[in-house]
This record gives structure tokens, C-alpha cells and sequence, in this order.
């Protein structure tokens, strides 16, 4: 009963739930954001634009899903996390075949701005939903494997996408790489769907695969599972310390991560160089998600938030 992995050789349907999830991080993050720093060497090449207006893009995305993830997150619970990841990744490949058909800074700016709304549909909120209805003793550990695997499609798809858009080379370019990315995302959304169960109900089993404890056990875990409103958990200190701290520190990364392409650029090295950088970083983050996941399931989550953060 305490080995996370006993059902994931047997039939708990929960860990496939982990595995979708960790392939619908990938195809919605690594692409949106890990590769901008690779993308944004290739359009200063052809295009010519400033370090300033390519950064813009970013930020104009961020501020968008500050204001549509609490939006994100009504629908999902409302909806269904199958829902949202078929229409976030409809939206996604619209996303990448507008941005194939770029021809100046207005066209990448809205191209770019519904790439990320089909990420913020389908990305993050929609599959962290996913996990915590399938896991309660083990999620840590499953929120933990899923962003590694993310780390891990990182690790190979943006030295790939370096690979094919590198304008010093003559592959098939970043427009070609964008549609071929529309079609797997389209693909995505037709499959993805059909193996997502929203809650372990919908089989017939129970959170962690495990029927529920008897009463005088769960009377302990009552506080741990205590489910608030919007309205409660806005007026409580946790939720804005997450909050803000979480936003702080994806602020530190991805600023340095979407300059990152062109910072090698200026110091003489090539788009594939910053594209095997990131996967160097990558590869360290995959270590500490597995870690952090194995230790938020053992010692209490703001002890754990306070030795990541510090």
C-alpha cells in the first residue's frame, strides 16, 4: 500500500494519467515557451525586429494568462479536464499555423497570443486538475513525474526545433517546423481526449488507486484535505504567498530562458548552442521535480516550498 509504483504494474488507471499528462506539458510548454529562445533568433534574422519588440510577445503572454487562468481554472472544474485539453489544443494548432503564416510584428504578436491561450487551456491548470482528482497520498509524486517528463521532451525537442529553424543552415525553417507542430498538435487533440478520465470514479476506482481509509483514520487527514471556495481561499495568506512566489520565481526563468538564443548569438555562439543549453538546464530540472515530488509526499508542503525557493 505505501509503494506508489504497485499500481502502476497493475491496473490503476492513474498513472496513464501521469504519462498524458507529462506528454500535454510537453507539446503545450516546451514549444510555446522553452523554445522562444530559439524561435526569436530565427525571426531577428529574417525579420529584423529588436530585442524589445521580440521580448514584448512574452510579456504581452504572461499578462494574458494572468488574467484568463482564473478563467481557465472556473472552466475546468465546471467543464472537465477532457474538455479543455481538446479545445486548448485546437486552439494551440490555430496558434501554430498562424504563426507559419507571419509575415510582420502585428501577425506574430496575435499568432503568439493564441498559441499561449491554447497552452493556458490545455497546459498547466487543466492537467495539475487532472492529477490532484486521480492522486491524494502519492500526488507529489505524480505532479513530480509529470513534469519530468516534461523535462525530458524538453530535452529533446528544443535541440530539435534549434536544429531545423537554424537560420545559418539550410533544414526546412521555422515555418515548416510551425506547421509540422500544428499537426501534431492536431493530432493530439483528437487522441489525447479519448484516454483522459477526468476522475478515478469515471473507471470505477478510488484516488491513489486505494478504497478510501476508515473513518477514525481520515478524521487525521481532515485538515490536509479541507476544500475552500474561491472566496476562502482568496482571503487566506497561503494562497498569495503561492501565488506570488510561484510568479516571481517563472518570472526569473523565463526572462532569462527567452533571451537566451540571442545572449549566444551576441557572444558568438549559434541557435543550436542555446538550444543544447537549455537542455543542460533541463536536464538539472528534471532531477529536482522527481526530487521535489518524492519529498513534498514526506514532509509538509511549505517546508518543502521554503528549501526549493531558498
Amino acid at each position: 500500500m505505501g509503494n506508489p509504483w504497485a499500481k502502476a504494474r497493475g491496473s490503476f488507471y492513474g498513472w496513464w494519467m501521469v504519462t498524458v499528462s507529462g506528454f500535454i506539458m510537453v507539446i503545450t510548454s516546451v514549444p510555446v515557451f522553452q523554445a522562444i529562445a530559439v524561435w526569436s533568433v530565427a525571426l531577428e534574422a529574417q525579420f529584423g525586429w529588436s530585442r524589445t519588440q521580440l521580448g514584448l510577445a512574452l510579456s504581452f503572454t504572461r499578462i494574458e494568462g494572468s488574467l484568463t487562468g482564473p478563467i481557465a481554472g472556473y472552466l475546468v472544474d465546471r467543464m472537465g479536464t477532457r474538455f479543455m485539453v481538446f479545445t486548448g489544443l485546437l486552439v494551440l494548432t490555430v496558434g501554430f499555423f498562424l504563426f507559419s503564416q507571419v509575415q510582420n510584428l502585428w501577425m506574430f504578436y496575435v499568432a503568439y497570443f493564441v498559441m499561449s491561450v491554447g497552452q493556458g487551456q490545455a497546459g498547466w491548470i487543466t492537467v495539475m486538475t487532472l492529477l490532484n482528482h486521480w492522486f491524494v497520498r502519492h500526488r507529489g509524486m505524480a505532479m513530480g513525474l509529470a513534469m519530468m517528463g516534461m523535462g525530458i521532451g524538453a530535452l529533446i525537442l528544443v535541440p530539435l526545433i534549434a536544429w531545423l529553424i537554424d537560420p545559418e543552415a539550410d533544414r526546412i525553417g521555422w515555418r515548416r517546423t510551425a506547421e509540422i507542430l500544428a499537426v501534431v498538435t492536431l493530432v493530439s487533440a483528437i487522441v489525447l481526449p479519448k484516454v483522459i478520465r477526468n476522475k478515478p470514479e469515471d473507471v470505477g476506482d478510488y484516488p491513489d488507486g486505494e478504497p478510501p481509509v476508515p473513518a477514525v483514520v481520515a478524521q487525521g487527514d481532515a485538515e490536509e484535505d479541507l476544500e475552500l471556495t474561491i472566496g476562502q481561499a482568496l482571503r487566506t495568506q497561503a494562497f498569495w504567498a503561492i501565488s506570488f512566489g510561484h510568479g516571481f520565481g517563472s518570472m526569473v526563468v523565463l526572462a532569462a530562458m527567452s533571451h537566451l538564443g540571442l545572449l549566444m548569438q551576441d557572444v558568438g555562439y549559434g541557435v543550436q548552442m542555446a538550444g543544447w543549453i537549455i537542455s543542460i538546464q533541463t536536464a538539472v530540472a528534471i532531477a529536482f521535480q522527481f526530487l521535489g515530488g518524492w519529498i513534498g509526499d514526506r514532509i509538509p508542503k511549505n517546508v518543502a516550498l521554503f528549501i526549493f525557493t531558498g
